[in-house]
């Protein structure tokens, strides 16, 4: 008796090459699996990002029912000289030819039900709500993870969008034309690159490619709080460009998500009288 139970036992146990087998199986239903998976969360953080910045939008559009334009930028104030009064400003920031900070959560709360629809998922969250003044960093991290376009960009037929306020956005009834191309964005993800040194800034890292994470200006206590990724390989392919993202809402307040390498994309210059960086942001034209 006791032989045929240790015969049986020995039966149903797995030999060495079985359990091998059944790990390789395993391994091979990981390593399936993942990306699958991981394009599935991509995926997920891709909606709330285009809810986020559609929210955006529709606080914008709310405003300008009220006021008879868009919000202005910090930096159409400061180009300027700070006339334009504080509720028609669109994000925080120190501006230097004011001399004072800038506070803009007061203005966006009967449109907006928080200040943290200004935040991309895809970068680290911070709770934008929290009143920051005592912690040396001010009132100025309303700016967060969007680019916004009114009292920024400007029209222009030459590719320099420098100092014209007279042609600045700042309403929807007006035809924004950039190089011969009608522009209808409202606000959306950092695409920029600059073409002096290649370097490219993303709010949406490609996973296939590395990204230094950038917050800039966070521990000196005088700037805004911003992130975003910077890659080295996004101007030199357009099968790289195509493999990279942004969210974008227009004026109409729909949302989109465009990939760098569409034909329809221009590549917009910042405005060099106030940032001498040279970035050329990409959007999407009509």
């Amino acid at each position: 008796m006791l032989n045929l139970h240790s015969k049986q036992r020995c039966d149903i146990a797995f030999t060495l090459i079985e359990l091998l087998v059944v790990i390789s199986i395993i391994a091979l239903l990981i390593a399936i699996l993942l990306p699958a998976l991981r394009e599935a969360r991509r995926a997920a953080t891709r909606v709330k990002c285009l809810t986020a910045v559609r929210t955006v939008g529709a606080a914008m559009l709310s405003y300008e029912v009220d006021q008879n334009r868009l919000p202005a930028h910090v930096y159409e104030i400061a180009v300027n000289k700070g006339v334009y009064a504080p509720e028609q400003i669109s994000n925080g920031e120190v501006v230097s030819s004011i001399g004072s900070d800038v506070d803009a959560r007061p203005w966006y709360r009967p449109y907006i039900q928080s200040a943290n629809h200004f935040q991309c998922p895809f970068l680290p969250e911070l709770d934008l709500e929290v009143d920051t003044s005592g912690s040396g960093y001010g009132l100025k991290r309303l700016y967060g993870d969007y680019e916004l376009t009114p009292g920024y960009f400007c029209d222009s037929d030459d590719g320099s969008t420098f100092n014209k306020p007279l042609d600045t956005w700042v309403s929807t009834a007006d035809n924004w034309m950039y190089m011969g191309k009608r522009i209808s964005v409202l606000a959306f993800d950092r695409m920029g690159y600059k073409s002096s040194n290649g370097l490219t800034t993303l709010n949406h890292k490609p996973t296939q490619y590395s990204g230094e994470l950038q917050n800039y200006n966070k521990d000196d206590g005088k700037g805004y709080l911003v992130s975003q990724y910077r890659i080295t390989d996004w101007g030199k392919t357009d099968a790289i460009r195509a493999q990279t993202e942004a969210s974008y809402v227009f004026k109409d307040g729909h949302a989109g998500t465009f990939n760098g390498g569409m034909d329809s994309m221009v590549a917009v210059n910042a405005p060099q009288t106030i940032t001498t960086t040279g970035v050329n942001h990409m959007m999407p034209a009509d």
